[in-house]
């Protein structure tokens, strides 16, 4: 519950410093959780994501990322980075990754 917040400023973050970088950056979210509060939580930034979406059921770690995955492909992604709310990355090792 309190790593949803922090995680949507650092994505917010990110996202501004990429485009000062002239980089293109959608965020897709999927709430894969059993409540309905962290979907209320994401829908309050809709503007931060390209997609946010209720999963029907708990599809599990890999499920929810394979969900995910298959959607930004079929938007065009040529670039995927799955991550975890506890984890960040800077955006200029971002940038190392997406040129590589």
């Amino acid at each position: 519950e309190l790593v949803l917040p922090s995680f949507i400023s650092y994505l917010e973050k990110l996202k501004l410093e990429m485009i000062a970088k002239g980089r293109n950056f959608f965020c897709l979210a999927l709430d894969n959780s059993n409540d309905q509060q962290s979907f209320e939580i994401l829908s309050r930034f809709s503007s931060l994501f390209f997609l946010i979406e209720k999963a029907p059921f708990n599809q599990g770690f890999a499920g929810g990322h394979n969900y995910l995955t298959k959607k930004a492909l079929d938007y065009g992604a040529t670039q995927i980075l799955i991550i975890n709310p506890d984890a960040q990355i800077d955006a200029d090792n971002l940038c190392l990754l997406s040129d590589h």
